[in-house]
């Protein structure tokens, strides 16, 4: 009858509608936790991470800023990377130090460039690091002595709440996360790695670009 006809017709109409909705987009504060490497673990930790041919210096107690930027580049452009494959990477280029860990020219200009980030971005202000985090990105972190080491030490932050800054500890899987600000007094770079470049760049004294 004609009263099916309408209420059959109004509910095909209603579907339309609802379908034509925009769908939900992401918004800042989905974090998703990359993979997190350990430096110590097996089979690269007991592995020789030296410029100098040095046994002694090894992945396991040394090799904290390659595993932290394996971190990054498993997750957002190589999932056939692992720690070990960064570490002699170092080498090659130069960024293993003689008796001093991992030079910042592996986590800038080198890692970028080699993998062809869309953008990182160097810089020593949180806001800056919070906002990739936001758009999807990590970053590698060179901390001083405190909560995270005793001396010199790279971790991978990818998450932070009204408190606290999150990151994947190389060195331990019980140091997860830190005082945002006791973070950024211990913190003296970020290495801010991007899924897409940022259209709208921060804009920081302390930003070094691409």
């Amino acid at each position: 009858d004609s009263q099916s006809l309408i209420a059959s017709t109004t509910k095909i109409m209603t579907a339309l509608i609802v379908c034509e909705q925009p769908q939900p987009q992401p918004t800042p504060g989905h974090f998703v936790q990359p993979v997190d490497y350990k430096q110590a673990a097996k089979p690269w930790g007991p592995k020789m991470y030296s410029s100098v041919n040095n046994p002694k210096q090894t992945m396991a107690n040394s090799g904290c800023g390659p595993t932290a930027v394996a971190d990054v580049v498993y997750t957002l452009r190589d999932n056939s990377i692992d720690p070990y494959v960064i570490a002699m990477q170092a080498v090659e280029w130069g960024d293993r130090s003689k008796n001093a860990g991992t030079d910042w020219t592996l986590m800038k200009p080198h890692i970028p460039d080699y993998y062809d980030f869309p953008q990182c971005i160097k810089t020593k202000t949180q806001s800056v690091m919070k906002a990739c985090l936001d758009a999807g990105g990590y970053a590698v972190c060179s901390m001083r002595a405190g909560y995270w080491t005793t001396c010199g030490h790279y971790i991978t932050a990818w998450k932070y709440d009204s408190t606290d800054i999150y990151a994947n500890d190389p060195a331990s899987s019980k140091r997860k996360h830190q005082n945002a600000n006791q973070f950024q007094s211990e913190c003296k770079q970020y290495f801010c790695y991007y899924p897409e470049k940022s259209e709208t760049p921060p804009d920081d004294n302390n930003v070094i670009p691409n």
